[in-house]
């Protein structure tokens, strides 16, 4: 199948998907435009559940989402009933152009997402791939406005940008939103499960969610002025790509095909590694030219500098000087076009 044809084939995928998950949605709402209650949790312990009516005092939940108090410096509307009803707004929005894949709480367990390779991104470790911050520091409001306004090219992500801006703005909050309250909780539980009280793990977790994101951990990486990218850069970064001290070949392949020895058991047919999901890690084949975030060589800078996060691919940004990953973006610009 060619690439002009595989797209149309996953496009017409999504599209049964979101036909099936958009019946769905009106047989759980009655038809009538409400929202369909989720289950209620269940948990092991009474100081689980402590936490998650700590979570939800605080964020409110997925079908009626509270702006949190505190939390406008990290990006969400003001808390209070303005702040409520645009999150509620962008509630609506999710629900009619984002819900099928991403599910009604971004978990992406959803039928529509068990039939796309890659899969859509599952909101509930506070984790996106894709950013313009360093390694370690986590997505910001811009990232995701970004996402959902051009898409990410080569999935099944298509860019929005022809919804109205109102829209378009309320939806990034609210998966903004989403977004923080899964970081919030993940970062709670794992201080419950490390044997904190559940007050105190919420706090604290609270406190570095909002950290995460204050100062200079939430400005974008600053791309250095891009050299030319000629043949003898590609020659230099072809030299730094093979060099088994910095290590790109034992993942992406001699040749860049994506299936290097650390990765893929040609014999058993099985990629070895996994991302933060659980799904199998599958470095890019880089002769496809297929950049999920982005082709632009500043994107790719910042891939090789940050990372990809939530992914085996690891960041070069404390291991490389910058004219060293530009030289790599070299190659791997010759390795797409050959």
């Amino acid at each position: 199948m060619n690439t002009a044809a595989a797209h149309r084939f996953g496009l017409a995928i999504v599209a049964a998907g979101a036909l099936a998950g958009i019946v769905l949605i009106l047989r759980g709402a009655g038809g009538g435009g409400g929202e369909p209650a989720a289950p209620p949790p269940e948990f092991a312990t009474a100081e689980e559940r402590e936490l998650f009516d700590r979570l939800a005092a605080l964020f409110g939940a997925p079908e009626q989402p509270r702006a949190p108090a505190g939390f406008e410096a990290a990006g969400l509307p003001a808390a209070g009933a303005n702040g409520d009803a645009h999150l509620g707004f962008g509630r609506r929005v999710w629900r009619t152009q984002c819900l099928h894949c991403h599910g009604h709480d971004g978990s992406a367990n959803t039928t529509t997402a068990a039939l796309l390779n890659p899969r859509p991104r599952d909101f509930g470790l506070g984790i996106v791939k894709f950013t313009s911050t360093a390694a370690g520091a986590p997505a910001t409001r811009a990232d995701l406005e970004r996402t959902i306004r051009q898409g990410l090219p080569f999935t099944a992500m298509s860019g929005f940008d022809a919804l109205p801006e109102s829209s378009l703005q309320t939806v990034t909050d609210y998966a903004h939103w989403l977004l923080l309250r899964a970081e919030t909780w993940s970062r709670a539980l794992a201080r419950l499960d490390a044997g904190e009280p559940a007050a105190a793990a919420f706090d604290a977790a609270v406190a570095a969610t909002l950290a995460a994101r204050a100062g200079a951990a939430a400005q974008p990486l600053a791309v250095p002025p891009e050299p030319p990218l000629d043949a003898a850069a590609a020659a230099r970064g072809a030299r730094i790509y093979a060099d088994p001290a910095i290590g790109c070949a034992g993942c992406h392949g001699a040749e860049g095909a994506g299936r290097g020895p650390l990765v893929w058991d040609a014999a058993a047919e099985k990629w070895l590694l996994q991302d933060a999901w659980g799904l199998p890690a599958q470095p890019r084949d880089l002769n496809s030219g297929q950049f999920h975030g982005g082709a632009a060589p500043a994107d790719l800078f910042r891939r090789i500098h940050a990372g990809v996060k939530g992914t085996p691919m690891p960041a070069f940004g404390d291991r490389l000087e910058a004219a060293q990953i530009w030289d790599l973006v070299a190659h791997l610009r010759s390795l797409s076009q050959r």
